[in-house]
């Protein structure tokens, strides 16, 4: 074998290793719902098994390398064509009835990346010391990194969005498949001739089979059951059984993969009746986070536009909108004929495709994505904004998800405010859906500090005079410019609201009373959690 075929293996190999510890560490998010723990604990368990598989593979010595690389393969192929069955079928089994302590789930896929860790690390050794003293330490060395660099970049911008973690493992496992069959000629003559080595490769091919057939049930799953709140008392053969089927007749939760978040969309139904499906219609998740529900979007987006038209006393004329890919705030906006533009800013492309084309976002937002007066830029908002002239909207709807992730934590920075606040006209004003914690629900968090402190801390440092809060089952946060004192005028609140917003419409600015503290300001150089810890 030349070098610069090792070298080229050693770029291939590493770059196939790191993308299944990245794609590991995103099944283990979506498991766990902890970004944080799960990208930490994914990176620190590969590179432990990168490091002991280099010292075993220098402690247990061999004199035929490329041999035992070809065994090393086909394990490592079998065992990533087998990681997303097995984590979403135990994943699914743990939902049911829980066993074993506390975050199995960690230690379960936590295994699995460590697997993958130490197997890859028997790679670069081995083809190593099959060259000897023809290749020095530094080019091997630099493709290793170049593969996983570029793992680092295919898999957030490419393989994930594109095909999703199944199908892009399956695509990385063949490839080292491939890599595990164009070894055969270094092992010995006539090797891929030889049953004892063909039944090796039935290994991987069995893991596919297998893997394909069960891997799109068991996320199916493990999905309806986490969404519809399936649980049995005891796991036994049967009980299983009859989930099983049972979930087989629940519709399919249709899953899209982007490159900044996952989409879900839910559908209940009749066959659903059984099941504690708490939510009816469409129902869709971000990430695995309640976005929208059709029997109940109404009250939120309700509340919000008529809300703030009615504590600023006036409907202004030109807004932006900052999320909202949905199409659904924009929707009650344009039933306000007084509004002449609607800029609507949105990261994700996947979610204004779906707002533009599929057929229960259209069906629910009455095509708002295509109205002449809805202007769509599928811009990061915080880009967005710093471009914007000074005092150029009447009003900012922000429609963002919760900051549960550092990626959107700054979406609620003192900086990000003070640029929405450049943007606004003297008299306009800015409403967002924001966390508004009862003395309940802080105990129930095991918080001394709710997300309305700091929110009320970081909207003030950004010089927005007043802040007022609303909503007893949607929370709004409105605020303005202007020392304008913003009350409800229940008596000049239009009939076509309907009764469960109205009801919203709720003063609740004693949430935002007591714990003042200019240090709880959350800024993109000093980041303040706004939300309780899981």
């Amino acid at each position: 074998m030349n070098v610069w075929l090792s070298c080229t293996l050693i770029f291939a190999l590493s770059f196939c290793s790191l993308a299944y510890e990245l794609f590991l560490a995103k099944i283990l998010t979506d498991l766990s719902q902890n970004e944080i723990l799960s990208q930490s604990l994914g990176i620190g368990l590969f590179l432990l098994g990168l490091g002991a598989g280099a010292a075993l593979s220098s402690v247990w010595k061999t004199d035929q390398p490329v041999k035992r690389l070809f065994y090393v393969e086909c394990l490592l192929v079998s065992l990533a064509f087998l990681v997303i069955p097995s984590s979403y079928g135990i994943a699914f089994l743990h939902h049911l009835s829980p066993f074993g302590p506390a975050g199995f789930i960690y230690y379960f896929v936590g295994l699995l990346i460590f697997a993958v860790g130490l197997l890859s690390g028997f790679e670069f050794p081995l083809l190593w010391q099959e060259q000897g003293e023809k290749m020095r330490a530094s080019i091997p060395l630099a493709m290793s990194y170049l593969g996983g660099l570029f793992a680092g970049f295919a898999v957030p911008l490419i393989l994930n969005p594109g095909w999703g973690p199944f199908k892009a493992i399956i695509f990385l496992g063949l490839i080292n498949a491939v890599i595990a069959f164009s070894l055969l000629p270094f092992v010995e003559k006539n090797a891929w001739l030889k049953p004892r080595y063909l039944s090796w490769l039935l290994l991987p091919t069995a893991a596919l089979y297998m893997s394909s057939l069960y891997s799109p049930q068991l996320e199916q799953a493990y999905l309806k059951a986490s969404y519809f709140k399936v649980q049995i008392p005891d796991l036994n053969v049967a009980a299983i059984k009859n989930i099983w089927n049972g979930l087989k007749l629940i519709p399919t939760v249709q899953r899209w993969y982007s490159p900044y978040q996952k989409i879900d969309l839910v559908q209940s139904s009749a066959a659903s009746s059984w099941a504690m499906d708490p939510l009816e219609g469409v129902t869709l998740y971000l990430d695995r986070r309640l976005q929208f529900n059709e029997s109940s979007y109404q009250i939120y987006h309700e509340s919000m536009v008529y809300g703030a038209f009615n504590l600023r006393k006036k409907v202004p004329e030109n807004i932006l909108i900052l999320g909202g890919g949905d199409g659904l705030l924009a929707t009650e906006l344009l039933k306000h004929p007084e509004i002449k533009r609607i800029d609507l800013v949105e990261i994700d492309p996947k979610m204004i495709e779906l707002g533009k084309e599929n057929f229960h976002f259209t069906r629910l937002n009455q095509g708002s994505l295509e109205n002449p007066r809805v202007n769509v830029h599928i811009e990061d908002g915080f880009a967005f904004m710093k471009h914007q002239a000074p005092e150029q909207f009447d009003a900012v709807f922000i429609d963002f998800p919760y900051p549960h992730s550092p990626d959107l934590l700054r979406l609620y920075s003192v900086e990000f405010y003070k640029i929405v606040r450049r943007t606004l006209t003297p008299k306009g004003f800015v409403i967002m859906d924001g966390p508004l914690y009862s003395p309940d629900e802080m105990q129930a968090a095991n918080t001394k500090t709710p997300p309305q402190w700091v929110l009320r801390d970081t909207i003030k440092s950004a010089g927005f005079k007043n802040i007022f809060a609303f909503g007893n089952f949607e929370g709004f946060y409105f605020f303005t410019k202007d020392e304008f004192k913003a009350q409800f005028d229940y008596g000049r609140i239009p009939q076509a609201i309907s009764n469960p917003a109205l009801v919203n419409l709720q003063n609740l600015n004693g949430y935002l009373e007591g714990g003042e503290d200019t240090s709880r300001v959350n800024s993109l150089f000093r980041p303040y959690p706004i939300m309780p810890g899981r």
